[in-house]
């Protein structure tokens, strides 16, 4: 007899067991809905009311089949669910090949995500995908609403649209505030032309711990807003907007594209973001960044962006209005305030109004607005000026018309040395067209000598450009665009035989030697652009070389040794920086350029470069022959570039290889 044991799971129903059909037939029950019994939901309003009733298990998708859902119950409310985590999410996104829109008009939102938690909006129609193929459009007032604690939620490649505010954090009852949500890859815009607020956060509580924080606003186009592209409007706390574009394609009354307003927010961080095409009607006022207050003892860091402005109609124009009393580090921005306009509207690159801590280095800030009857300057500064930390910057102004230079507080400069001399700032800065690649791209035009590269000071943390490139750790270039690459440290791990050092008896050589390699341009002319020193050991026939100043590409490798035959790699390597490239010049003829290398062994095959080029000269001859006579004469011995077999002596043994190698014509044999 053997023991089991058995476990019976019982289907219940109203906390009774469940005694119907486990299963029906269409054809015994016509009146059933298409889709009945295909896992299909009739909308997306039941489909996410069955996940609040039953909960979840695990994690859940919602694939959206239709071209549009128009009749949703609204605002569409994302509240907890029994099992939600960090596993047992939700997520709504378009199925394969699907293109879709959920529209409708509602007073609060289309969804309205009030304490839900682990809930994603993924817009793309492929697995992994980053194409925006669903759009969320309300064309009364909010598209997203975060609401009371509303946590963990991601929105991305999606166009939200709204003629009011597209995306509130907002929170009325709730005790630890929206945190570690992402907004990211969408656009947002208006539901027709314009909306008011792209995103506008307004958190509540007095501690950290109730603020909105962790929130990430990343590579999103945010356009066409009428009041602000972004509005912290307070109790925030380390928000993080990266990588996005702001831009309008219609003229708006006003410009904002980022504005912090209040001291309950705790620092914030502006990176990578792009600022251009601000187009407002005539006098319309445009700030590129105004910063109107932070909580005491917070920083924000405003650093590798591109700010443009340049109009054409009567407009106030301020690249970054600072009105904040606390500390703004300012870092490697590309300011540049332009166009040609009529009336008395004032224009500054940067606006320092109160006795704000601000770190201004590495930026190029540069005005060239004509026209206006009202004063243009690089920096116009209200606070105290021991406050203001300037240098390494390149601040240009065109000296046009009403181009002042810098207000210091107390008098107008007409340029930098006065600037300098006035108020001790900005000692290692220059003034200098930096030579953009055109009007509407601040990047650098790398083919020509620009004033700024390698002029700006490293500044810890801030290791990369606006285009996530690395900056040089040393002498990185000033603005947002390090045009100059540092490239990563890399390896060559090579293998090579010199001819006369090789002992086919012993399988080695008869010691270790320093060889000097070269990266070389696949490209004529072919030139340098990097060089490293290595020892070839002399029983593994390698030697390891640092790569320090090539950037990935194709190169030709090309050797130096004090006695051989200078030659190049059969044709161009492939190297990635910062990466390990291998090479081996033993392992057949083809690996040297024209196959100029000979055969020293054939169990196993190896092939060496030749010997006997005492002089360096690129071919064997006579003046090598007689260099190595000469020293074998006088006795020499030592570490001589005329010991061609590597035995610390001169003698007739290493005249043999340059006799036989000058018999048979042996020279360099480059592409």
């Amino acid at each position: 007899m053997i023991e089991t044991e058995e476990e019976i799971f019982v289907q219940m129903e109203n906390g009774k067991a469940y005694e119907g059909p486990l299963g029906i037939k269409r054809i015994d029950n016509p009146e059933l809905d298409a889709q009945a019994m295909s896992g299909v939901y009739a909308n997306i309003t039941e489909a996410v009311n069955d996940l609040k009733t039953w909960g979840a298990s695990g994690p859940v998708r919602f694939l959206l089949n239709d071209n549009a859902y128009t009749s949703e119950t609204l605002p569409i409310s994302i509240t907890p669910w029994t099992g939600a985590s960090t596993v047992n999410t939700l997520t709504i996104k378009p199925n394969a090949g699907v293109t879709t829109e959920i529209s409708g008009s509602n007073a609060t939102a289309l969804f309205d995500i009030n304490n839900g938690d682990y809930f994603t909006i993924d817009g793309s129609n492929s697995e992994g995908g980053a194409t925006k193929d669903l759009t969320i459009k309300n064309t009364s007032n909010i598209a997203l609403r975060f609401m009371n604690d509303a946590t963990n939620i991601i929105v991305k490649n999606t166009i939200l649209k709204s003629n009011n505010i597209v995306v509130l954090f907002f929170t009325t009852t709730g005790t630890t505030g929206n945190d570690n949500n992402i907004i990211h890859n969408n656009d947002i815009t208006g539901s027709t032309l314009t909306c008011g607020y792209g995103i506008y956060n307004s958190g509540s509580g007095s501690s950290s711990a109730h603020k909105n924080s962790g929130i990430q606003i990343t590579g999103n186009r945010i356009y066409n807003f009428s009041v602000r592209g972004i509005q912290d409007n307070g109790n925030s706390a380390g928000v993080i907007y990266r990588g996005n574009e702001f831009f309008q394609t219609i003229p708006q009354s006003s410009c904002i594209p980022l504005h912090i307003v209040s001291n309950t927010i705790e620092g914030f961080k502006f990176d990578k973001n792009n600022i251009h095409d601000m187009m407002v009607s005539a006098f319309g006022t445009v700030y590129g960044i105004w910063i109107q207050n932070l909580a005491g003892a917070s920083t924000g860091e405003i650093t590798n962006n591109f700010i443009s402005l340049n109009s054409s109609v009567q407009s106030t124009g301020i690249g970054i209005y600072d009105q904040s009393s606390v500390k703004l580090n300012i870092y490697h921005n590309t300011i540049a305030v332009g166009g040609n306009v009529t009336g008395n509207q004032e224009s500054v690159g940067y606006y320092r109004v109160l006795n704000s801590t601000a770190d201004l280095k590495n930026n190029i800030i540069k005005n060239t607005r004509t026209g206006s009857t009202a004063s243009n300057y690089v920096i116009r500064n209200h606070g105290n000026l021991s406050l203001l930390n300037s240098d390494h910057n390149d601040l240009l102004n065109s000296g046009i018309g009403n181009n002042v230079f810098a207000f210091d507080g107390t008098t107008f400069r007409n340029n930098l040395n006065e600037w300098k001399s006035a108020t001790g700032k900005d000692s290692n800065s220059i003034s200098a067209d930096p030579l953009f690649v055109s009007g509407s791209d601040m990047h650098i035009d790398s083919l020509q000598n620009s004033p700024v590269s390698n002029t700006g000071k490293f500044i810890a943390g801030v290791t990369q450009d606006i285009d996530g490139n690395i900056r040089d750790t040393l002498t990185p270039d000033i603005g947002a665009d390090e045009f100059n690459i540092p490239s990563a440290s890399g390896t060559l791990n090579l293998t090579l035989i010199m001819e006369g050092f090789y002992n086919a008896s012993a399988n080695s050589m008869s010691m270790n030697d320093t060889v000097t390699v070269y990266l070389r341009n696949a490209l004529s002319p072919y030139a340098v652009v990097d060089s490293a020193k290595g020892i070839i050991d002399a029983n593994t026939f390698t030697g390891s070389f640092t790569i320090t100043n090539a950037s990935s590409g194709n190169y030709f490798i090309q050797t130096g040794h004090r006695n051989t035959i200078e030659t190049w790699s059969g044709s161009a390597v492939n190297y990635t920086s910062g990466g390990t490239m291998n090479y081996d010049f033993t392992s057949a003829a083809a690996q040297a350029f024209g196959n100029n290398i000979t055969q020293m062994d054939s169990s196993p095959l190896r092939f060496g470069v030749y010997s006997g080029d005492v002089n360096q000269d690129g071919v064997v001859d006579l003046a090598d022959g007689s260099l190595i006579d000469n020293d074998a004469f006088n006795f020499a011995s030592g570490y001589l570039p005329t010991d061609v077999n590597g035995d610390d002596v001169t003698d007739l043994a290493d005249a043999v290889y340059a006799d036989n190698n000058g018999f048979n014509f042996v020279s360099k044999v480059i592409p």
